[in-house]
């Protein structure tokens, strides 16, 4: 692991290089964690890490989330992949208050992940705009808005280290107490008491000395710890039983300063419950509304639903 120093403007940087992994790095600038992906060479040489700050960049407000676009429009989305883009249709209708769950779901390749992608700016808009409490996410420092958000993937990243190093990345200097309360919630803590080292257990890279579920727990304690205003569970709960899945939902509800939630998942059940469910197909909003709404008027949610509950469909 490797530590640098950097002075931009008047502002001062701590970046802290980690692991290297599928030539996919872990990089920490100023105590929040982000995955670069690192150019193939026959022999990689260290690279310099910019860090460019947004100017005028007011403090980080917390009330709502508000997607903003012409109700008839589309936009433009800057996809990862070079020279693409994803024809996405952003207006997602009223603000979603703080606090409130929304879901995301949608057949593969209907633009879930791009969707929840952009409110942490992972990439950007090219037509439209996206709000948190009335301030354009562009208008925020990078690192101020991601410290807002946290977002866990459905592939789970955990690095070599103990428990406890791990949850740390989430936020450096949690307490015990901290990790033992997001444990909890992320319905990890009795799996990590039932070890002899408890918080102290070794993890290997990757989390490889680890199940599929108990890696995916471990993921959502370490987003879950920061105490975020915004969550963002990407088919991160994928490997968990309906049961486990069930009460993680319930856990992160109850929290004090509950989070905005977004969960995108493959599964109806895991979003019957949202004050709000957006359906995607191929770029584009299907349908917004609450479960027993789009079970009435909405074709492509109504596929997926009794698809995964047949025998309803049946009654």
């Amino acid at each position: 692991m490797k530590e640098y120093k950097y002075k931009i403007n008047g502002n001062s940087y701590k970046v802290t290089i980690g692991d290297i992994e599928d030539n996919i790095a872990h990089v920490e600038v100023n105590g929040t964690h982000y995955k670069v992906e690192m150019e193939k060479q026959p022999k990689p040489a260290a690279k310099p890490v910019t860090v460019r700050p947004m100017p005028n960049a007011p403090a980080a407000p917390t009330q709502v989330v508000k997607p903003a676009a012409p109700a008839s429009g589309k936009s433009g989305v800057k996809s990862p992949l070079p020279g693409v883009i994803l024809d996405i249709k952003v207006n997602v209708g009223d603000a979603v208050k703080k606090g409130q769950t929304i879901g995301v779901i949608g057949g593969t390749g209907s633009g879930k992940s791009s969707l929840v992608n952009l409110i942490p700016r992972f990439y950007d808009v090219t037509k439209g705009e996206i709000y948190i409490d009335g301030v354009n996410v562009k208008d925020y420092r990078i690192e101020a808005l991601r410290e807002k958000v946290g977002i866990v993937l459905q592939k789970a990243q955990l690095f070599k280290g103990t428990i406890r190093d791990n949850i740390r990345w989430g936020k450096k200097d949690a307490t015990d107490t901290e990790i033992m309360e997001a444990l909890d919630i992320a319905q990890a803590r009795e799996f990590v008491e039932k070890k002899d080292g408890k918080l102290d257990s070794f993890v290997d890279q990757g989390g490889k000395n680890l199940s599929g579920g108990q890696r995916q727990r471990l993921t959502i304690a370490r987003a879950v710890v920061r105490k975020p205003d915004i969550l963002i569970l990407d088919d991160s709960a994928s490997a968990l039983d309906y049961a486990t899945d069930a009460a993680l939902r319930k856990s992160i509800r109850e929290m004090k300063d509950a989070p905005t939630l977004f969960i995108v998942s493959q599964r109806a059940a895991s979003l019957m419950h949202a004050d709000r469910i957006i359906v995607l197909d191929d770029g584009n909003v299907a349908g917004i509304g609450t479960h027993e709404e789009l079970l009435e008027n909405c074709e492509v949610y109504q596929e997926i639903y009794y698809s995964q509950f047949q025998k309803e469909k049946e009654a």
